[in-house]
């Protein structure tokens, strides 16, 4: 529970019981010495003290919804209690077994591009109110150039290659190599047909020649057909390939599309994904279509934003 008190109020009497009703405690908060020049300058009472501390503290929540705090401050034989009222735009509450989780390309991002500052200072926001993780399946690399470098810290859950490499509050939770799930002749004999991730054009392409190849790609179905081939010929790898960005597609073993990173999520009640590519063959569809998640499909970064004001913020 992370607390502000740009709009609290000070006041050395209880809460009348008349204006509020009855008062339900809600919260206890930890016995505190604090040094007089950090005491923030909504509480002037406790300027009279010299070495102020709290002994008791609660959290009050009244029938009418008005949360405010009571603090018992004593000094020597000296004591004071002090309500500090919290309105609305003074508490930033996160909800409890709730995360919004959010593909990269096309949802966060234009296609393999920087995020727009305005989206960065969004899940800032976002981040405030919910529990907020990123889920791709480029390296963590990639995802840093488009995000930033210190993506892991600037959110809560990072998941790398659909979650195969997985940060937690910028800690490295989890890891898993095909290497060394797939038998080492297997990947081989794969290897010799194609890459892990499968891009016709050439990844090395300008970014012109990744906008004209979506487009022919739109009405000629190049990769729809490369995969139809790769399936029948690798079927006794038991692999799924999934299309995804504007080049490529993405081949490994099935289980390990954006599902994968569930498995780190099991704190949390109501999964909310976030993705564009959520039609069937496209890198978000499993995900998205998870009895585990609400998924949610997004045209573009401002869509995503339009779509998460209505759902997390509109109380906000």
């Amino acid at each position: 529970m992370e607390w502000t008190y740009k709009k609290a109020h000070c006041r050395k009497t209880a809460p009348e019981t008349q204006t509020l009703g009855s008062l339900k405690a809600v919260g206890t908060l930890p016995t505190r010495k604090q040094p007089l020049g950090t005491i923030p300058r909504f509480m002037p009472p406790l300027q009279i003290l010299c070495l102020p501390q709290y002994s008791v503290g609660q959290l009050f929540l009244s029938q009418q919804g008005q949360l405010f705090v009571s603090l018992k401050f004593s000094y020597c034989e000296f004591s004071l209690t002090v309500f500090l009222w919290l309105t609305p735009m003074a508490v930033s509450v996160r909800k409890p077994g709730l995360i919004a989780l959010f593909d990269v390309d096309g949802t966060l991002t234009a296609p393999r591009k920087v995020a727009a500052p305005q989206m960065l200072e969004f899940m800032r926001q976002l981040r405030k109110v919910v529990t907020v993780g990123v889920v791709g399946g480029s390296d963590l690399t990639k995802i840093s150039e488009q995000l930033g470098k210190t993506v892991i810290a600037d959110y809560d859950y990072v998941f790398s290659e659909n979650g195969l490499v997985a940060h937690q509050d910028g800690k490295l939770i989890g890891t898993q190599s095909l290497k060394s799930f797939l038998e080492e002749e297997k990947l081989k004999n794969f290897e010799v047909g194609c890459s892990m991730n499968v891009s016709p054009i050439g990844r090395n392409c300008s970014q012109e020649e990744r906008d004209d190849f979506e487009k022919y790609d739109k009405i000629h179905n190049i990769r729809p057909k490369m995969v139809s081939v790769l399936r029948e010929k690798f079927a006794h790898l038991n692999l799924t390939f999934s299309i995804g960005g504007q080049i490529s597609f993405d081949v490994f073993p099935q289980g390990w599309d954006k599902t994968y990173c569930l498995r780190y999520l099991d704190d949390f009640q109501e999964i909310h994904f976030f993705g564009d590519k959520t039609y069937k063959g496209g890198n978000d569809h499993e995900i998205y279509e998870s009895e585990r998640t609400v998924g949610h499909t997004v045209t573009s970064p401002e869509d995503t934003m339009e779509q998460c004001k209505a759902l997390f913020l509109s109380n906000h």
